[in-house]
């Protein structure tokens, strides 16, 4: 569990400190608000930091463990996964697949080798989970000797802008 916004920043800079810069990464999220402007965010985030995002919708049931979402997953072909305002189960999506999942509701358990960053139980409020994952992308420097050497704070980095 995080149980404010350190430990969700950490949680995720732990996840992608060991994701060479050339993963092909793939955010399954929710259809809802929360969910799409989360989906959002990390794609804008993983773009600014010059990684390839790639967001897909799960189908109508939103429900990342069916058959179909699995083979719409298996076919994007991830290095990693990132479930976004979907919940959590023990049982993985993919296996074999290091994920991550964020977010806000009650955890239906984790994967062991897979990563849970959960608003349910934060000190902070749920609502400041999307901002804090932000920040978080921000500020992993994981990928800037990929970026040609290039100081990434405040530059236009895959046609977004960092704040």
């Amino acid at each position: 569990m995080t149980p404010n916004l350190d430990a969700a920043r950490m949680a995720l800079d732990a996840f992608l400190q060991n994701c060479p810069c050339d993963a092909r990464l793939v955010a399954l999220h929710d259809t809802d608000a929360d969910g799409v402007a989360a989906g959002v965010v990390w794609q804008r985030g993983m773009e600014w930091l010059g990684r390839a995002a790639v967001r897909v919708l799960p189908g109508r049931e939103r429900n990342a463990w069916t058959d179909a979402n699995r083979a719409v997953l298996a076919d994007q072909r991830p290095d990693r996964l990132f479930v976004l305002d979907l919940g959590s189960q023990s049982e993985p999506i993919l296996p074999g697949v290091p994920t991550c999942f964020i977010d806000h509701h009650k955890p239906g358990g984790v994967p062991q080798e897979d990563t849970l960053i959960s608003a349910y139980e934060m000190v902070a409020d749920p609502q400041h989970v999307a901002a804090g994952v932000r920040t978080s992308l921000a500020a992993c420097g994981h990928c800037r000797h990929g970026l040609g050497g290039r100081c990434w704070h405040g530059q236009r980095l895959g046609g977004a802008r960092a704040v």
